[in-house]
């Protein structure tokens, strides 16, 4: 607000001194004209002006000031939810993101069809993972969100993105799994080996096919099947989920670009908020002080 009432002041007088200007120009052509009397009237009145545009500016400058003053204490008063809006929303948001870009560049390990974004997650507590992507909507204290959301609604769209397409990417495991957990069972059924398979057993041949992976350890029960039959059965997950399996690859390169994109965006804000309340905190990373 300050600045915008700045901004109506230089404007002002910029139309103010231009006026001034071409009065006393025009007077200055025909000042040897004007009769005595004029020009004391016409003096009085320049004088008259001059001395509102003074009055003015004094009004103006010392509402500026009691502006600031206002604006100071508002900030004085806000500093610790805004500290508290650093750490307990910006800094852990900050961590919770570059572990999940770490855990889905490797996603080739993460077993998609048994992925829940919640799986685990005490809600009492900012979680976070290197091994699966974790959400960053981990409590209902709405509380803790309301600055942000008012203050800056990109960045609070980017953060419910995020929880959006890890459900997306949950859902996607889900309904592959839906599709080769039956293909599968009818592929081990007619080599002969759905009797050495419990519902355990299945989900996690299901997740190696959706894996995609080399080799189960050398003591699980199940090595020699896969490295027997390995080929054949990932071939089923072409046979029945191709386009449902590249739409997951897509969901997750997105997944990580939005992660990325958020990651450079929390870092702005935060620095924005500290710069603005010289605020001075630190994270596992950097130390960042207000300039």
């Amino acid at each position: 607000m300050r600045n915008r009432i700045q901004y109506a002041l230089l404007v002002f007088f910029g139309v103010f001194i231009s006026i001034l200007v071409i009065v006393a120009s025009y007077l200055g052509l025909r000042w040897s004209a004007l009769t005595l009397n004029s020009r004391v009237s016409v003096a009085a009145s320049l004088v008259g002006a001059l001395g509102t545009l003074v009055l003015a500016t004094a009004t103006v400058w010392t509402a500026l000031q009691n502006q600031k003053l206002v604006d100071e204490r508002v900030k004085e008063a806000e500093r610790p939810l805004v500290r508290e809006e650093l750490e307990e929303v910006l800094l852990p948001y900050h961590e919770v993101v570059q572990n999940n870009i770490e855990a889905v560049t490797g996603s080739s390990v993460i077993d998609w069809g048994s992925y829940s974004p919640h799986k685990g997650l005490s809600f009492e507590r900012m979680h976070t993972s290197k091994s699966e992507p974790v959400p960053l909507l981990q409590t209902d204290d709405v509380y803790l969100y309301t600055r942000l959301e008012r203050d800056a609604p990109g960045l609070w769209k980017m953060i419910q993105t995020h929880d959006h397409i890890l459900n997306e990417i949950s859902d996607l495991g889900d309904q592959i799994c839906s599709l080769l957990e039956p293909a599968v069972k009818r592929y081990l059924e007619d080599h002969g080996l759905l009797g050495e398979f419990d519902e355990g057993g299945i989900r996690t041949l299901n997740g190696a096919i959706l894996k995609q992976i080399d080799q189960y350890g050398d003591q699980h029960e199940h090595a020699e099947i896969w490295s027997e039959h390995r080929e054949d059965l990932c071939r089923i997950l072409d046979e029945v989920a191709a386009d449902e399996y590249g739409e997951l690859q897509e969901e997750i390169n997105r997944y990580r670009t939005h992660c990325e994109r958020l990651s450079e965006e929390l870092v702005e804000w935060r620095v924005a908020l500290q710069n603005e309340y010289s605020i001075s905190v630190e994270d596992e990373e950097e130390l960042i002080e207000f300039m």
